[in-house]
């Protein structure tokens, strides 16, 4: 048997058959009869209505006319270009095509940017002058600034606070301030740097939604496993003392950065949110958490 077809299987009553015929002769005679009965103008609504069924059946329901179709095709092209969502790109039919001159290590890890592998940065910054490398890319540490402090990437930006993406990118007029491409990095590239990446983006469509798909800032990229990772190959390479300024390395949660970690802006807004507005029945639980929260590093120095 060939191909892979199902049959229905019918099972037919010898004793019903003819009763059955005999009832749709019937129906079939009065449905006849009853078209017969139609005058000119019936049988033409009857048959534009027929048309009409035959094709919204066949496209899933409801055709527009073609001026329903322009306002649609109006409204969804105003709100795309109102949308400041960094997933947008991949979202709607238009799509941000970005040439990156960098090797990158993933092709669709985000829609905003790409990352590079530290051994691609080493070997860019080696391969370039100081001057040559800041003409053409800008690093930016995302970490707090007692990490920054303890050790970064030589040339690289402090930008540990998402609100000021605004100004470090964008003069007033909200034109971009820089040539250069941005990478961005934090301890292990897992939140903070993707996080501002994602900011400069939904701020970029924001003050340019005229611009869309394009943007001001169309090639980002992220330092894949953050200084922790570029720091330990540097060292690997013995080219440390050249690419990271000061040759060390911080971790967030250090002990000796305790009182720094807890005066950090981030922290004071995840213990707001903890205590904002709590229900009587979470009170409780709630300071507890909180206080668990505060006492963590210094349990940590005991």
């Amino acid at each position: 048997m060939p191909g892979d077809i199902s049959y229905d299987i019918c099972v037919i009553d010898e004793n019903n058959i003819q009763e059955t015929n005999v009832v749709e002769l019937e129906r079939l005679t009065e449905y006849e009869s009853s078209e017969a009965q139609l005058s000119p103008s019936e049988e033409e609504a009857t048959s534009t209505c027929s048309s009409t069924s035959k094709r919204d059946s066949l496209n899933g329901g409801y055709i527009p006319n073609n001026e329903e179709k322009q306002a649609q095709m109006a409204k969804q092209k105003l709100l795309t270009r109102k949308s400041h969502s960094t997933s947008e790109i991949e979202t709607t039919g238009a799509h941000l095509q970005v040439k990156y001159q960098l090797e990158t290590t993933e092709t669709r890890c985000s829609a905003v940017y790409r990352k590079i592998s530290p051994q691609v940065l080493i070997r860019t910054m080696l391969e370039m002058t100081e001057e040559e490398f800041a003409k053409k890319y800008s690093l930016y540490d995302c970490r707090f600034s007692y990490e920054f402090n303890g050790g970064s990437i030589k040339g690289a930006k402090n930008l540990d606070d998402p609100d000021k993406a605004r100004e470090t990118f964008f003069d007033e007029d909200g034109n971009r301030k820089s040539d250069t491409t941005p990478i961005f990095f934090c301890e292990y590239s897992q939140k903070r740097g993707p996080r501002m990446a994602d900011t400069l983006r939904s701020t970029d469509r924001f003050l340019h939604p005229e611009m869309y798909p394009q943007c001001a800032y169309e090639e980002i990229y992220v330092l894949n496993g953050g200084y922790k990772n570029f720091f330990s190959c540097a060292r690997a390479l013995s080219v440390s003392n050249k690419l990271c300024d000061p040759d060390n390395y911080a971790a967030m949660d250090d002990p000796k950065f305790a009182e720094e970690f807890e005066s950090q802006q981030l922290y004071k807004k995840l213990t707001k949110r903890i205590l904002s507005k709590p229900s009587k029945s979470k009170t409780t639980s709630l300071r507890k958490t909180a206080s668990s929260s505060s006492c963590f590093f210094k349990q940590r120095l005991v």
